[in-house]
């Protein structure tokens, strides 16, 4: 199995809103773009639609949903899952610590 880093963001606090989902892209475009996604999706186990730029997310981001169970119906917010498979040299931005 090739090796690979996963990141998984729990909180308790809403993230539903497109301030935050847009904040959280600007994150990911720091250092050169980085860790921007290369695909997206709302299952984090299949991968389908190729990430297109912040924008087109707008609408993606936390996107309603509704579930039925037991006779029952109630909204939830879709997941954000998004992945690189691309590899990148990482250049060292600093020099290293002389004691």
């Amino acid at each position: 199995m090739k090796p690979y880093i996963q990141l998984t963001i729990r909180t308790k606090a809403s993230t539903a809103s497109w301030a935050l989902g847009e904040q959280f892209i600007d994150t990911l475009e720091e250092h050169a773009g980085l860790l921007l996604p290369e695909q997206i999706s709302h299952n984090p186990d299949k991968f389908t639609e190729s990430y297109a730029g912040k924008m087109a997310l707008e609408q993606r981001w936390a996107a309603p949903c509704t579930l039925r169970y037991g006779g029952g119906m109630f909204e939830v917010a879709e997941e954000f899952a998004w992945r690189r498979k691309k590899n990148h040299q990482i250049q060292r931005l600093c020099e290293p610590h002389k004691a």
